[in-house]
């Protein structure tokens, strides 16, 4: 699968601008105030295109509670990763960020038409298009882990949605939130908005240097 085949290295960004233990800088920036959480940002550097991605994510939408009693296994979720890109190795604030979503489900397709996405931001909805189907796979899996056996077939679909910096900044800084793909609506919790603000603080840092 898509998500899983693309080796990513993985580094964590406290809160605000505390990157000195994983990002260098082309000159020593000021003491950054102590940190209460902690972003994880994945990046990865294609030479052949000259191109780096920083990443944030899988960020859980929607988990079904698991019956761990009964002996049966659900990969039922919905994640959802936030993405950037730009030239070389020294960021440049982008224009556009990306919005993946990864749903994970044993009863068929649930993206596969690619319905269309729209964001809530303090209770006014931002109708943003259709999304982009950009992986699709079914595997067969054990949903039982106990005799008797059995299998069913997992859809893992991927959709994308690049929208505007500035949009996903007003996400960011929203006091509430909430996605809609199609019928279906998943809220952006505080730890997820805490974990864009921290995004959108990488994003500024124009120059800094891998």
């Amino acid at each position: 699968m898509l998500l899983r085949q693309r080796q990513m290295r993985l580094v964590t960004i406290p809160l605000l601008l505390a990157f000195a233990a994983v990002l260098s800088y082309t000159q020593t920036p000021s003491a950054p105030p102590p940190a209460k959480h902690k972003t994880k940002v994945e990046t990865k550097f294609d030479a052949k295109k000259n191109e780096t991605e920083l990443r944030v994510g899988p960020l859980e939408l929607w988990k079904p509670p698991q019956n761990q009693g009964s002996g049966d296994i659900n990969y039922e979720k919905v994640e959802m990763f936030v993405t950037f890109s730009f030239p070389g190795k020294k960021i440049i604030t982008p224009a556009t960020v990306n919005l993946v979503v990864a749903s994970y489900s044993q009863w068929g397709p649930q993206l596969e038409k690619r319905p269309n996405i729209s964001i809530s931001i303090d209770s006014v909805a931002h109708d943003l298009g259709k999304l982009e189907l950009i992986a699709f796979d079914r595997s067969r899996v054990i949903t039982r882990g106990a005799p008797p056996y059995t299998q069913d077939i997992l859809t893992t679909e991927v959709v994308k949605k690049p929208i505007p910096f500035d949009e996903f900044g007003q996400i960011a800084e929203s006091k509430k939130a909430e996605i809609k793909l199609g019928d279906r609506k998943f809220k952006f919790t505080d730890e997820h908005l805490e974990a864009f603000r921290n995004f959108i603080t990488l994003m500024k840092q124009q120059g800094m240097q891998f």
